[in-house]
């Protein structure tokens, strides 16, 4: 029998009921193989991947403070919007692929981007406001004559 390699891996702001759905699954997938890896539990600090909740701010802050620590992959898990990578309910296949692909992403350091934002909405939120520059006057073309 061949050794999997073992990630860990760290629930953030995710309510009991869904923690629960979320750790048999995972569970589940490492232990029948269908997973390259073989997936472990670990505290938030410690953790390689962190399935993080993004429908709770509190949770998105948490993460970005924890980016220091190390590289790791994060998980997006919701159930409101498109900005998760998983959500309810759960599909074996989904959540298959992406821990395979934070498993990618920690195998490949160089494509790793620290403090990427979890979704779309904290990258509007955390980018400036870009200057607006000014505009020409607009040049109207007419029977090959600029005015």
């Amino acid at each position: 029998m061949i050794k999997r390699q073992v990630f860990t891996a760290a629930l953030l702001g995710v309510c009991d009921a869904e923690r629960r759905a979320l750790v048999s699954a995972l569970t589940t997938l490492s232990a029948s193989q269908l997973l390259s890896v073989q997936i472990e539990w670990a505290p938030p600090a410690e953790a390689d991947i962190l399935i993080v909740d993004v429908d709770q701010p509190d949770a998105i802050r948490q993460a970005a403070g924890l980016d220091h620590l190390w590289p790791r992959a994060r998980i997006r898990y919701g159930q409101r919007g498109t900005a998760a990578d998983i959500s309810r309910p759960l599909r074996a296949h989904a959540l298959a692929s992406a821990v395979e692909a934070a498993v990618v992403q920690l195998a490949e350091p160089a494509n790793h981007e620290l403090g990427a934002p979890l979704n779309a909405e904290a990258e509007r939120l955390d980018a400036p406001a870009a200057p607006e520059a000014p505009r020409a006057a607009p040049t109207r073309v007419y029977r090959g004559q600029a005015y």
